[in-house]
């Protein structure tokens, strides 16, 4: 089930008495999909909100041109149980959320309905995004960690577990500059949380794989599931803010050791331009790059970061024309690019870039990220007849700039640059997230 509801189109309630207008799909787990959404209620009156549709991706489902979804005649019993257990999620969600010491925790549950031959669920909506979605520094995701490590705590000592920590069922709030807060995080996905009784009751649990402990793996493992078995997902998650990928068996050892100078931090990137500079001097440009301009890419190749010299943009169909940019929205349907997205992605580390606003004077601004800090800036190459050449993909601009240009470009955050080189369904994700705040100052 990958046919997921459009930016545009509507949810009506089989009573008709909810209407909603999706704004943007937001994400997908195992049996649900989430959706900003606009809630228009019987006064009239516009609710921006999160809707949640039950749409498991282990059924062949299909969606109709009206958006219900079409269910197989064989697999229409399990997708009834499964609308049942979604929403026994969902008054497990409002239950975990009257208990006082859990409610700053959990998204209130606003509603259930029906639509689309399928079960929805509306949350409130709170400005942030899920971490997964968020660009984080190594400290934030730390801090993070910490944050989800209470409310763990305080979910056991109220008698449930988790089970399912993964960075796509954990919400993080922004304040008013866009700024993530770390002290305290939201947990938004309670299909697999129970409590000791109900495992030891036999029910069917679910989980991902990738997020799992061995035991929520082990079809007869029921019994070994404790608290611990969270403890050892919050590891994982640990481990994948500091990596940037997930653990093999090896590194779950309590003497493993581990190579913290792998990891893709500023150090590790600038040491890698750094070595650029030796090994390629006077073959790339540094200061203000111009279309043609050679610079500085960093590229991967069978899960290495590698450094090269690349010229700033692809040929285009007429001689001597360069293609200098790649919409993120579009890339993966574009000949030109679909490719190269999927196997040859770059990163231009930049200590900011320029762009000229749209006024009488054409006034220069050179945009930067809040303190000075590198702008990992992300795109596509190509490597014809010996020589490299890249594109910058571009997304739609957000409030720091949009009033200069309706554009800018796609960043990462440094620990996300090896997965973003290196994995393509998490680079996928990385270029549709919220970008980061930039600051601005007229260039001299």
């Amino acid at each position: 089930m990958t046919d997921y509801l459009q930016e545009g189109d509507t949810v009506v309630s089989s009573d008709d008495a909810q209407k909603y207008t999706i704004v943007r799909f937001v994400g997908s787990g195992a049996s649900s999909a989430a959706y900003l959404a606009d809630y228009y209620p019987a006064e009239g009156n516009r609710i921006r909100c999160i809707i949640k549709e039950y749409c498991p991706v282990q059924m062949n489902l299909r969606r109709l041109p009206d958006g219900t979804l079409a269910v197989n005649a064989d697999d229409r019993p399990m997708f009834e149980e499964g609308c049942e257990q979604f929403l026994r999620a969902c008054i497990r969600q409002n239950t975990i959320r009257n208990e006082e010491s859990l409610t700053n925790a959990v998204a209130p549950l606003i509603q259930t309905f029906s639509a689309n031959g399928t079960v929805y669920a509306q949350v409130l909506h709170f400005a942030g995004d899920t971490m997964n979605r968020m660009q984080l520094t190594p400290l934030q995701k730390t801090e993070l960690c910490i944050s989800i490590a209470k409310w763990i705590d305080t979910y056991h000592r109220n008698g449930l577990l988790c089970l399912d920590l993964k960075p796509e069922n954990i919400f993080v709030m922004t304040d008013g500059d866009g700024s993530p807060v770390t002290q305290s995080v939201v947990f938004i996905d309670f299909d697999s949380m129970r409590t000791k009784a109900e495992i030891a009751a036999g029910e069917l649990l679910s989980c991902t794989p990738e997020w799992a402990a061995p035991e929520q793996c082990n079809l007869y493992g029921n019994m070994q599931i404790s608290e611990q078995t969270d403890v050892f997902i919050l590891g994982e998650l640990v481990f994948w803010s500091l990596f940037s990928r997930h653990s093999v068996r090896r590194e779950r050892r309590g003497y493993s050791d581990y190579d913290f100078s792998d990891t893709p931090g500023d150090e590790r990137v600038n040491k890698i331009i750094a070595m650029m500079e030796r090994d390629y001097a006077g073959q790339y440009k540094t200061g203000e790059i111009f279309p043609g301009d050679s610079a500085a890419a960093v590229i991967g190749e069978k899960g290495k970061l590698r450094h090269v010299p690349a010229v700033f943009g692809f040929q285009g169909a007429q001689k001597g024309r360069l293609i200098i940019n790649a919409r993120s929205e579009t890339a993966a349907e574009k000949p030109m690019f679909a490719a190269a997205l999927r196997e040859r992605r770059a990163i231009l580390p930049a200590d900011g870039f320029y762009e000229w606003a749209r006024d009488e004077n054409r006034t220069k601004y050179l945009f930067t990220l809040e303190g000075g800090r590198t702008l990992y800036l992300c795109g596509l190459y190509s490597l014809v007849e010996g020589k490299y050449r890249f594109v910058i993909l571009t997304r739609p601009a957000n409030d720091s700039m949009k009033d200069v240009h309706d554009r800018m470009p796609v960043t990462v955050s440094a620990d996300q640059v090896r997965a973003y080189l290196t994995d393509y369904e998490t680079a996928r994700k990385m270029i549709s997230a919220p970008a980061p705040r930039l600051f601005r100052e007229p260039a001299q």
